[in-house]
């Protein structure tokens, strides 16, 4: 490992530190339970930094703004949102859910776009995320192993968040198989027992939460980053058979872990189900979205406001369960809360995050393609877990927008030969 200073930002403009080190405070946090004044604290100290470096270098600090093809789609977004207060059936749960889960998540988009100034501030956000990861996951296990019980919301949020955080830090854990990454090559020989310890930790505590989603989640992570990164990495003969092998121990280690969590909730959640498939047919979510297609048809276009427990009330009380409040679903909540017309502006919002990743895959910068695979990755792994739930929200969501203008805002530097 090099010297840890390579993991400080080390520009001689104090703003530039500050966004580096508020930002790592905020993406290391960010999954623990009550943290949020921590978390904005950070994120806020982060955006002044931003400010602050871009009015001392006459708005050049930044060296890049958000593509237009991505920040018209994220304005509009927001600003059906924002709009649907005037129809809303309960105005004041909507105004509520504006602030955290429109404003914040734009803030945190354009302050980690901005922030993402060189390789020291990815790296210091990278190793923040992992090192999140690594305390999040073996908190876990030590809880279950000394007290005979795990307790996810106390430390963990909740096991939905959980497990979802978990998909979200998966590709950049896969980041640490390639050799001679910006990231990699600065760990040197503690690449692989980091590797060993971060995937032992997500799968391990992965398993702890029973949720069983995540594992085709990750499943869905691990399939796009190895279509993607095989075909296109340029190592040795000896060095890809490793990585082929590796990747599929990986693949065996998810499909083990689905099938133990799976035969899990037949025996403790669905005792008269025969089998897996079984269990799925006795599904709360079923009762859920067929009461959810009802609602969806009395206001198809607009729908009934913002938030996605818009129809908390009505829900608990058809379906007689306090937990059944919201669409499970990321599209149906949509549908649920923005019409027809919500539902096709996220459909807009994440094809033009897609197109960006895209766009960096077919990069002719190495480092750049990287990065544009675990953006795919990400993606996909995110919307594969939102199947049955809908987590862009609360500070998932903000992580997923963090993630993902790290990795637009440091691929477009690369692409533009800004190291």
């Amino acid at each position: 490992m090099q010297n840890t200073s390579a993991l400080l930002p080390s520009a001689a403009n104090t703003a530039d530190r500050l966004i580096g080190l508020a930002g790592a405070v905020f993406l290391f946090s960010l999954p623990f339970t009550s943290t949020i004044a921590l978390r904005l604290s950070a994120l806020a100290l982060a955006l002044a930094a931003v400010a602050w470096s871009d009015l001392q270098q006459g708005g050049t600090a930044s060296g890049l703004r958000p593509p237009r093809r991505l920040v018209l789609p994220l304005l509009a977004w927001a600003a059906l949102c924002v709009a649907s207060w005037g129809w809303s059936i309960d105005p004041r749960y909507t105004a509520s859910e504006l602030k955290s889960e429109v404003l914040y998540p734009v803030l945190v988009f354009l302050t980690f776009y901005a922030g993402a100034r060189d390789r020291v501030h990815w790296r210091l956000w990278t190793g923040a995320v992992l090192a999140s990861l690594l305390v999040l996951g073996f908190a876990a296990i030590f809880e279950q192993f000394l007290r005979g019980v795990w307790v996810a919301e106390r430390l963990h949020a909740d096991l939905g968040f959980y497990s979802t955080y978990l998909v979200l830090v998966f590709p950049f854990l896969l980041l640490l198989l390639l050799p001679e990454t910006e990231l990699t090559a600065w760990l040197g020989g503690f690449r692989v027992p980091l590797f060993a310890l971060s995937f032992l930790a997500l799968i391990t505590s992965g398993a702890m939460t029973a949720n069983r989603i995540l594992w085709p989640a990750l499943a869905a992570t691990l399939a796009v980053f190895s279509l993607l990164v095989l075909p296109r990495l340029p190592i040795s003969a000896s060095q890809r058979r490793v990585l082929v092998a590796t990747l599929i121990a990986v693949l065996l280690g998810l499909v083990v872990a689905f099938a133990a969590v799976a035969s899990y909730k037949v025996r403790t959640s669905y005792p008269q189900a025969t089998g897996i498939p079984s269990s799925l047919s006795q599904d709360d979510r079923l009762k859920v979205w067929r009461l959810a297609a009802e609602k969806i048809s009395a206001d198809p276009w607009l729908g009934a406001g913002f938030g996605r427990g818009i129809h908390r009330r009505e829900m608990q009380s058809a379906l007689g369960n306090p937990l059944l409040w919201h669409g499970h679903n990321l599209g149906i909540n949509y549908l649920l809360e923005l019409g027809v017309i919500g539902f096709c502006m996220l459909a807009w919002l994440m094809l033009a995050v897609i197109r960006e990743h895209v766009a960096l895959y077919r990069s002719d910068d190495p480092q750049a393609r990287l990065l544009g695979i675990v953006g795919l990755s990400l993606t996909a792994g995110f919307l594969v877990k939102n199947l049955t739930d809908d987590f862009l929200v609360r500070h998932t969501g903000l992580l997923f927008w963090a993630l993902t203008a790290l990795l637009l805002s440091r691929g477009a530097r690369l692409r533009r030969g800004l190291r």
